[in-house]
């Protein structure tokens, strides 16, 4: 059930409601995945491209509507408004690609990426959960994760052909979706299931753990929330450091250097607690400085196409971009010179220059806004203190590295990823807040 709450001025969900969008987003892919197995029905591979789209953008006509009517408390009406802002400008930056006569499928799969996040971020930070449940929330994700870790050790460990050929017909289902040309390459030759970065080292590719949704850059974006959850998580119980074990190495199984990269940042925000104001602005210049750095002193590094993505999109800046698919790595369906490829924010900000700051800015004054609760609770006895805690720290540090992800890989930005790390956070972040400060106002 969705509440209106005119006396408080929210928009709340009901906790049960919740946690079946945690389940149906975190599933919906694996789920259509095994029917098309069974029933090899063309129409499921479609729904896996339009599903996001299609029920983000009626929830946040819906959410809009009644956010003007009831004048609805955000975490940030900075945020609601630019929010809607970016996606106004996305429309309009598809439309000139029409009128502009480049519009191809890679113009349709970067408007989906970019308006999935701007939309998820406009519409989950202004949801509010109603009794809001820690013990279900964990155990929701314990259930995630066992299935996860499970299933992806187990195809794994068997030649690859026995589940992704022989049982579920990966290539047939990728090459029915119709929108990404890429995605129905042989298995042998398939960046999901193999990699290639050490190749020039070890002289062979090294197979890639995909887990229930035949990806391992999406099983590593959730394993990442689901390594932040079970790391902060106080008073861990075996099961869940068991879990934890488990998350672990089926990351590093996974090859994803998001992964590698979001293991070392939670780790070292395990053992500091550091949370700073503007982090995502120092973020982007330290990563710039680096890139340029390591580009300038060594011959090789492996995966240097990442770095050069995010560098050239500042280094060929346009004030309003080159336009929606007319650079990163689907550019190249234009016979485009693909700059900014390999980096989200260099892809983002090749294509509509200037309006890529409102994400940058909209993520940045997200985790400012952690940062000062954090620091609020910190200083005070409140109740619940130790999982109010916990929720913003595992907030902060996924934010932070979904963030660094988008630096320096393009398809850290997917309809899935993005739905799954922000539903899974926003609405309880929004939910807390509005607690906290209610709790301090009273005590006050």
């Amino acid at each position: 059930m969705i509440y209106i709450n005119r006396n408080l001025g929210i928009i709340s969900v009901d906790f049960k409601l919740y946690i079946f969008l945690v389940l149906f987003f975190s599933l919906i892919n694996p789920s259509l995945i095994l029917l098309y197995s069974l029933f090899q029905y063309s129409i499921l591979p479609k729904l896996l491209i339009l599903k996001n789209i299609l029920l983000f953008s009626m929830a946040f006509i819906f959410l809009t509507l009644i956010s003007f009517a009831l004048k609805i408390k955000v975490i940030s009406k900075s945020n609601l408004f630019l929010g809607i802002f970016y996606i106004l400008i996305l429309n309009i930056y598809l439309l000139l690609s029409f009128f502009g006569n480049y519009f191809h499928s890679g113009t349709l799969i970067y408007y989906i990426k970019f308006i999935t996040i701007g939309i998820s971020l406009t519409i989950l930070t202004s949801l509010y959960i109603q009794k809001f449940e820690i013990f279900n929330f964990l155990r929701v994700y314990r259930l995630i994760g066992w299935i996860i870790v499970s299933f992806g050790l187990l195809e794994y460990s068997l030649p690859i052909e026995t589940i992704w050929s022989d049982i579920i017909k990966i290539q047939s289902f990728m090459g029915d979706t119709e929108v990404d040309p890429w995605a129905s390459v042989p298995l042998g030759q398939s960046g999901r299931f193999y990699s290639w970065d050490l190749f020039i080292i070890l002289g062979d590719k090294l197979r890639r753990l995909v887990s229930i949704y035949a990806d391992p850059t999406l099983t590593a974006n959730v394993l990442v929330l689901l390594l932040n959850i079970f790391l902060f998580l106080p008073n861990k119980k075996f099961k869940d450091k068991l879990l934890l074990v488990f998350i672990v190495l089926s990351g590093f199984f996974t090859l994803s250097k998001f992964f590698i990269l979001s293991f070392l940042t939670s780790i070292f925000f395990y053992f500091t607690r550091l949370m700073i104001r503007n982090i995502i602005i120092y973020t982007l210049i330290g990563a710039l400085i680096i890139s340029i750095v390591l580009i300038n002193i060594f011959d090789y590094i492996p995966s240097s196409a990442h770095i050069e993505g995010l560098i050239s999109a500042f280094t060929d800046f346009q004030l309003f971009g080159r336009g929606l698919g007319q650079a990163g790595n689907y550019a190249t369906f234009s016979n485009i010179k693909p700059i900014g490829g390999e980096s989200s924010i260099g892809s983002i900000l090749a294509q509509i220059g200037i309006f890529s700051f409102l994400l940058i800015y909209q993520l940045n004054n997200l985790l400012n806004l952690i940062t000062l609760n954090y620091k609020k609770i910190k200083k005070i006895n409140i109740e619940n203190k130790n999982i109010l805690l916990f929720i913003l720290e595992v907030a902060y540090v996924t934010i932070l590295e979904f963030f660094i992800g988008l630096l320096f890989s393009e398809s850290t930005i997917s309809g899935t990823t993005v739905i799954i790390t922000f539903i899974s956070i926003l609405p309880i972040l929004g939910t807390i807040i509005i607690w906290i400060n209610a709790k301090i106002n009273k005590e006050v």
